[in-house]
């Protein structure tokens, strides 16, 4: 994590966007640089959930059960509708909802 910008002196960053030179369009270099990436993003196999995603539990299951944990719920919970929950309830499950997409964004962006 410390490549991350906010550990970078401002100076050093303005002065690599004082340096950057937009690449020319069409350039060959670059245009075969874009290529070899597409082929190989197409050639990676990609199972149906990463299992690095599985340890975060971020499967539609393991997400709903850790909002109901979040909101004090039983886990187990996680196959019920969300209309069979009380308004409490869903007033819980809501807010921890909007914080877990706060953590988890901040997770993302940090990344």
């Amino acid at each position: 994590m410390t490549e991350h910008l906010s550990h970078v002196p401002a100076r050093e960053i303005f002065a690599q966007w004082d340096a950057y030179q937009p690449t020319e369009k069409n350039n060959p270099a670059a245009l075969a640089a874009i290529t070899q990436a597409r082929l190989l993003a197409a050639a990676r196999k990609r199972t149906a959930v990463n299992p690095a995603a599985r340890q975060w539990a971020v499967t539609p299951q393991g997400a709903r059960r850790i909002i109901l944990r979040a909101a004090g719920l039983d886990a187990e919970l996680w196959h019920r509708p969300i209309d069979s929950f009380n308004a409490a309830d869903r007033a819980e499950i809501r807010a921890a909802a909007l914080e877990a997409v706060r953590v988890f964004g901040s997770i993302a962006h940090g990344i």
